[in-house]
Formats: structure tokens, C-alpha cells, sequence
């Protein structure tokens, strides 16, 4: 299977056992998939932040926007 596929399906909680296992070999044998794989859940979990940061905002802003 294509290292980005498992590496997507693990950032989405999706792995299967053997996916799981298959993606853990391709992290220790291949640097370049290890670069990918940390770029991809780097940028994956700054999305996550940046996303949660804007719904606290909004949230805020609504509150606010309630209690005038």
C-alpha cells in the first residue's frame, strides 16, 4: 500500500493492525517516508490547533455578543 495512504488512515485513526504494522516498517526502513510521515502529522496537528483556536474564538465572540 502507498506510504501516504497509511500515513492519511493514521492521522485519521483509520489504521488496521496489519496497516499499522506495514506503516512502522516503512518508518524504520526509509528516512524519506519518516520525513513525510513527520511533515504530514506536524502539519495534521496544526490544522487540529489552529481549527480549535477558531471555534474557541467564535465562541467567545458569541458569548459576548449574547451577554450585551
Amino acid at each position: 500500500m502507498n506510504h501516504n495512504l497509511l500515513i492519511s488512515k493514521y492521522l485519521d485513526g483509520e489504521l488496521s493492525f496489519d496497516e499499522d504494522n506495514e506503516l512502522r516498517r516503512l518508518l524504520s526502513e526509509s528516512s524519506a517516508i519518516k520525513e513525510d510521515f513527520d511533515s504530514a502529522t506536524m502539519l495534521h496537528f496544526m490544522m487540529k490547533d489552529d481549527s480549535e483556536s477558531k471555534f474557541l474564538i467564535g465562541f467567545i465572540l458569541q458569548t459576548e455578543e449574547l451577554n450585551y
